[in-house]
């Protein structure tokens, strides 16, 4: 056995008091930022399915912004698709066939 000074009580104290603070001011930033995940370490996983979500998203407006790119090359193009199949389709029914 060993004897507890008042020293020892003190820096014990003063060390739960300052870990105390320290988790107190990790959960005021949480809250006041929005964001669960403020570092990596908070969690991992989280961060992960973060990571995956954010790139889905990005492959996602790519593939948007290629249709509305493609969109815009079909609608500027000399001959729209769509006219040019119903002109197709009305000059193979009234040209003659030939031998």
């Amino acid at each position: 056995m060993f004897r507890v000074t008042p020293g020892m009580v003190n820096a014990q104290v003063l060390a739960d008091l300052q870990r105390a603070f320290a988790a107190l001011a990790d959960q005021q930033n949480h809250v006041s930022s929005g964001r669960r995940i403020m570092a990596p370490s908070d969690d991992p996983g989280g961060l992960a399915q973060s990571f995956t979500l954010r790139s889905r998203q990005a492959a996602n407006e790519q593939f948007l912004g290629n249709v509305a790119g493609a969109r815009d090359l079909l609608g500027t193009h000399r001959y729209p698709a769509a006219s040019f199949s119903v002109r197709a389709g009305a000059t193979s029914r009234t040209s003659p066939t030939i031998p």
